[in-house]
């Protein structure tokens, strides 16, 4: 948009490439803060007009209501009164706005509380986290332990049926030298042949 001093309403549809509608629906609620300059019956817009309806598209782009949107664009911009009727209704809309604030205090502690509130789960979460690698870690060497543990147990058991296995056969030995012995004449054990 070029540096014109004022502006017709197609120049600001064209300007903001928003729907006729949203811009007039916008114009007509933030009316306080929207430089006008009348020409007859028609209405002219000054450059600053532009700034607050984009202003506007930021903070409804965002999701803020309206309440709050009259409130931020207090903070940025200057009120604009035409009239003495546009001045009872700035004056009105203002008060609207100003107690709103003040019964805001309440929504706002609640919307702290919330903020730290979830700040601390967000913190619970990161220990819980943490405390779950750590016990994963412990499971994992755990794991490798019982692994070993399970190693050597193989171990001790085949060395438990060789040894029993070597057993039972000096077991079957020595009961085969006894039976023999044993079957042996009184004379043959004499000279232990």
């Amino acid at each position: 948009m070029d540096d014109k001093l004022l502006y017709r309403m197609k120049d600001i549809v064209d300007e903001m490439n928003l729907p006729r509608s949203t811009v007039t629906d916008w114009l007509s609620d933030f009316h306080m803060f929207i430089p006008v300059q009348h020409n007859g019956s028609r209405k002219l817009y000054k450059r600053e007009t532009i700034d607050v309806l984009k202003a506007i598209h930021e903070y409804r782009t965002l999701e803020i209501d309206k309440q709050e949107i009259m409130y931020k664009l207090k903070e940025r911009f200057p009120i604009v009164v035409q009239d003495d009727d546009d001045r009872e209704a700035v004056i009105k809309q203002l008060e609207h706005i100003h107690s709103t604030n003040q019964a805001n205090p309440d929504l706002m502690n609640f919307m702290r509380l919330q903020a730290t509130t979830v700040r601390d789960l967000q913190k619970d979460q990161i220990k819980l986290t943490e405390a779950l690698e750590e016990q994963d870690k412990t499971i994992a060497i755990l794991a490798e332990d019982n692994e070993k543990y399970t190693a050597n147990l193989n171990a001790l058991e085949r060395r438990i049926n060789d040894m029993e296995s070597k057993h039972s056969e000096e077991y079957q030995k020595i009961k085969e030298e006894l039976e023999a012995e044993k079957n042996k004449s009184w004379f043959q054990k004499l000279l232990r042949k």
